[in-house]
């Protein structure tokens, strides 16, 4: 809730870097935002406020006249230090999810993120004059804007047949939204699935699919490959020298109530009670 961020670098334990009173962190995204060659740290609060550290700058200005073993070295033994944001720029308060991606094919990347309103924003860094890095000026300019028609659980990353990249996004319901951007215009599509009538009295299991051509498509009858669930108590039955491990442990391996336990504690570290 105070907005620490701490960075660590490497396998040393100690924070290499660190940030105060960022605000309540919701995002932490690494990029080159500013598309100018460089990664930029991008840090979004639910404070409304999204702030972007270029280290890269600091860290030379920190580390002018050091080589780079006796940096090594020193990164071991010195305090944190603090950094700053280069930029903050005021942002809706209510976004929970970003990400980087070229989503026009310009070769420049956008900011997307996602709002807890059900809305899907991209921006794009908007240099007025010189580098961020350098002292310039610039913002992020908002681009599109998507409004979805249930909750968002989450926003990815897709290709299409040529390569190129789209949004996607996943709603309840076993639901998925493509947002495609095609020569500035957002088309949107979306796909559900479930029990449908294909006659008067007879329902069956079908994939429905929705563009905003005015065109919807329904499909049923479909042959798909099936994907079977696995158990994870059978695969491990099928594991040489289980048993053994299981005696060592003093872990009963007839006894599925003992082997959840243990499976549970390895996988999430929770405790038998």
């Amino acid at each position: 809730m105070n907005g620490d961020l701490f960075i660590f670098k490497g396998m040393v334990t100690s924070p290499w870097r660190h940030a105060s009173d960022l605000g309540m962190i919701t995002c932490v995204v690494i990029g080159d935002v500013l598309n100018q060659g460089q990664n930029v740290l991008v840090v979004v609060t639910g404070d409304g406020l999204i702030h972007l550290f270029c280290l890269l700058s600091q860290t030379a200005n920190a580390h002018k006249q050091e080589s780079e073993a006796k940096l090594d070295h020193c990164i071991s033994q010195e305090s944190s230090e603090t950094i700053l944001p280069t930029y903050t720029q005021k942002v809706p308060a209510n976004i929970y999810i970003a990400l980087l991606a070229d989503i026009d094919g310009d070769g420049q990347l956008e900011f997307v993120v996602a709002m807890t309103d059900r809305v899907v924003r991209s921006y794009r860094w908007r240099c007025t004059s010189g580098d961020a890095e350098a002292g310039g000026s610039g913002c992020l300019v908002a681009q599109h804007k998507w409004e979805m028609f249930s909750q968002i659980g989450s926003v990815d990353v897709n290709s299409d047949e040529f390569g190129r990249q789209y949004l996607m996004v996943s709603q309840p319901g076993g639901t998925y939204v493509s947002l495609i951007n095609a020569n500035g215009l957002g088309v949107n599509c979306c796909c559900n699935s479930g029990q449908y009538s294909t006659t008067m009295w007879n329902s069956a299991a079908c994939l429905v699919y929705a563009t905003f051509n005015n065109n919807i498509y329904l499909y049923h009858n479909i042959l798909m490959p099936q994907l079977c669930s696995r158990n994870l108590l059978e695969v491990m039955e099928k594991e040489e020298g289980l048993c053994d491990l299981l005696s060592a442990l003093q872990v009963d391996s007839s006894s599925p109530s003992e082997l959840k336990q243990l499976y549970r504690w390895c996988l999430y570290g929770q405790h038998p009670q």
